[in-house]
């Protein structure tokens, strides 16, 4: 240990309160950049412990029409290092449904048999029971188990089985392809689809949603081709719903070790790999491994494993973390200089006499940038327990309400440190104080030996200050420009004003350091005051005691035109008895087969029809609402409706390239699909009185009106931002009912 060494060492022990005062602030710049980096990496690890939860840890799908060569594919890629684990689902037909299981269970039962890590890879966990382990057992969604003829675990079911097969819709003619088609769900990526053919009689897999002419306005229906009969044992049930099990038809039953036979449609491959770090690497080795195949990435996963860091929501949270961590550094600086600048101060006889006795500039930059390494590798790693322990405890506070807000209550916001977070922490810690202390090294090292041991140095004032002193020696001119201070606080002031112009410097410093504490509490307020407006929309407008029970309710609910509840009744909802409006006549597919008809018929069909509903949602409501111990909320009845907006009334959510709408018309009105919400009369009322309008306007029935929602949140693909919807009031087309080429669509 050399004698600058020994001498910074005692310098530090000689002045504990100062030493101490520069560690404090050393360890609130760790802990506030390891809060703010440990709360980023704890995000992270919630979105992707909710995606992996939600639908697997599989990295890509890779899609064929051949099982045997898709295996044989896979089995390379593995022995060549492309991909890990490999987990396999096969179409294994459709089964058919009665009327009344379509209701619970959807239009089909799609059938899939799984080989695999198909647990892990693809989220399919079964809630009761277990999956399925030879051929002839089956695992079915849980709603078989809760609805309909309750099945359980260890019962027997048989299924007619058969294939989807596409028809033209009555009158249509010519073919479409599998773009044009609805998806049955799924990711958006990947490689560009085969756009195979659909013509009359095409069989479709599992990768078709559901055709229907009237209501996807294509050119086709379908129906199922009934080949034969199986019989399962029900060994269990799931509940969640992954993205291999959601069809837009119906949820998945899930099978195994299926004969040949049964084996007919879409073989998926789920794969994850390592050593990837972009989107675009990931692609390129399923390309290497599976060519001339169709792959869709799991976009989702791929962003929270940090391989794709591009998309809105990962930039709005990296910009946040950012402007924070600036803050903090800009404020640190600024209390860590002020402390080494009044050490460097203080002891500027000491280095005088270090420099008399030979201590080069040099040297003397060393000794105080030594002393903040020492504080540094002190006040750092207290720094970062502090900061850590400052997420633990927050994070048990309001990790709940956090996880709610981004939709992973169930695996909640837990603390989750990464080596390199604190690793950057403490770095962006010592380039601090590194950086804080450079001024104050470089006057040590300029110090004057001779003014320095005549101790004059840190007295002596500047010519400017001395200049200043000339011109303030007449009392009457010194009064006479004594400023606001000396003009609102009067002789008090003038003094203040004057000691703070003495030292400039400091009275700088003092002044720098107030600022941005103020613009730091600023910055943790208006986060805290951001986080907290969330967790209140997260949680809802219901302040629940112990559960929020919300019923809801479809068309089919709605009872037949002999005033019986339909297949599926809601369960037989109470209330719902005798609402009899005459479906049979309020129902527009009925009409066509009555013969010719017109649109007004059509369209007087549409309302009689909602009114019936309205009716049978009101009853049920009037029952429910009478639960003991329940406390009521209230009633909305959804809707969506095709509208023509004027162009004057349009905002820029419905004009920017890529909007999800109809586009503009050639009078420049554009075509947007509406949400109509209906609610209760006095809540309704309440709405139109906080929006400073009279209820009674809204009553006429012959001049509808309606609130219109002026700006809303969404995503114009590179921000998250508040977008304007509406702009203006004024009156728009509802198009309730239609007829294309002679028949009622939707």
């Amino acid at each position: 240990m050399n004698a600058m060494t020994t001498f910074t060492i005692k310098s530090l022990r000689a002045n504990k309160v100062r030493t101490l005062v520069t560690i404090a602030g050393v360890v609130l710049a760790a802990a506030l950049l390891t809060a703010v980096l440990t709360s980023y990496t704890s995000l992270q690890a919630m979105l992707y412990e909710a995606e992996t939860r939600m639908a697997g840890t599989w990295m890509a799908e890779v899609q064929a029409d051949d099982f045997d060569g898709l295996a044989a594919q896979a089995q390379e890629a593995q022995a060549a290092g492309q991909v890990n684990d490999v987990a396999y689902l096969r179409d294994a037909g459709f089964g058919e449904l009665t009327e009344q299981q379509q209701n619970s269970f959807g239009r089909y039962l799609p059938l899939a048999d799984f080989s695999g890590d198909i647990e892990t890879l693809c989220s399919l966990r079964p809630s009761e029971g277990r999956l399925p382990e030879k051929a002839g057992e089956i695992m079915l969604f849980d709603t078989w188990r809760t609805a309909g003829d309750g099945v359980e675990v260890g019962d027997t079911i048989t299924v007619p089985v058969g294939e989807r097969v596409a028809v033209l819709a009555p009158g249509r003619t010519g073919s479409m392809t599998h773009g044009e088609v609805p998806a049955s769900g799924g990711f958006v990526g990947g490689m560009e689809a085969a756009e195979d053919e659909i013509a009359e009689g095409t069989v479709l897999d599992s990768s078709t949603g559901y055709l229907d002419a009237a209501l996807d306005g294509g050119i086709f229906n379908e129906e199922l081709r009934v080949t034969g009969t199986r019989t399962y044992t029900v060994v269990g049930f799931y509940d969640n719903i992954p993205y291999v099990a959601s069809h837009g038809f119906g949820m998945t039953a899930f099978t195994c070790d299926s004969p040949d036979d049964e084996l007919t449609g879409l073989n998926r491959a789920y794969v994850t790999m390592a050593g990837v770090d972009s989107t675009a690497a990931v692609g390129q080795r399923i390309e290497e491994a599976f060519p001339d195949r169709y792959a869709e990435l799991h976009m989702g996963l791929l962003r929270y494993m940090g391989v794709r860091t591009d998309g809105a929501i990962w930039d709005t949270f990296f910009n946040i973390a950012a402007v924070l961590a600036v803050v903090i550094i800009v404020a640190c600086v600024s209390l860590i200089y002020n402390a080494f600048a009044i050490s460097v101060a203080e002891r500027t006889g000491q280095f005088g006499l270090l420099a008399s006795v030979g201590a080069s500039r040099r040297q003397l930059r060393r000794a105080v940038a030594l002393e903040a390494l020492i504080v540094a590798a002190i006040g750092v790693p207290l720094g970062l327990v502090v900061g850590i322990g400052g997420c633990a405890v927050t994070f048990a506070a309001l990790g709940p309400s956090l996880a709610t807000i981004f939709g992973a209550a169930e695996v909640g916001f837990n603390l989750s440190v990464a080596p390199w977070a604190l690793a950057v922490a403490a770095g962006l810690t010592v380039a601090t104080v590194l950086f804080s202390v450079f001024v104050p090294a470089w006057r040590a090292s300029r110090v004057n030996v001779i003014d320095a041991l005549r101790g004059n140095q840190s007295a002596r004032a500047s010519k400017r200050g001395a200049a200043r002193a000339a011109r303030a020696a007449n009392p009457a001119k010194l009064w006479r420009g004594r400023g606001i201070a000396g003009r609102v606080f009067g002789m008090g002031g003038l003094l203040a004003r004057i000691n703070e112009k003495r030292g400039a410097s400091k009275g700088m410093a003092a002044s720098v350091s107030l600022a941005l504490a103020i613009v730091l509490l600023m910055t943790a307020g208006s986060l805290s005051t951001f986080l907290g407006t969330l967790t209140k929309v997260a949680g809802g407008p219901v302040d629940a005691g112990d559960v929020g029970v919300v019923a809801m309710f479809s068309d089919d609910m709605v009872p037949d035109g002999d005033g019986t509840e339909g297949a599926d009744a809601a369960g037989n909802a109470p209330g719902a008895e005798g609402a009899d409006a005459g479906a049979a006549d309020a129902n527009p597919a009925a009409l066509a087969d009555d013969g010719p008809f017109t649109l007004e018929a059509v369209v007087e069909a549409r309302n009689a029809r909602f009114a019936e509903e309205a009716a049978v949602y009101g009853k049920a409501w009037e029952v429910l609402k009478t639960t003991p111990d329940a406390e009521p909320v209230g009633w909305r009845l959804d809707g969506g409706v095709p509208l023509i907006v004027p162009e004057a009334m349009v905002g820029d959510a419905f004009k920017a390239d890529g909007a999800l709408h109809g586009g503009q018309m050639a009078d420049g009105s554009f075509a947007v699909m509406g949400s109509v919400v209906y609610l209760e009369d006095a809540a309704f009322d309440r709405c139109v009185a906080d929006a400073g309008l009279n209820p009674a306007d809204f009553r006429d029935p012959t001049e509808p009106r309606a609130l219109g929602v002026g700006k809303a949140y969404g995503n114009n693909g590179a921000v998250y931002e508040l977008l304007d919807v509406l702009t203006a009031t004024g009156t728009v087309q509802a198009l309730t009912a239609g007829l294309y080429e002679g028949e009622v669509v939707s």
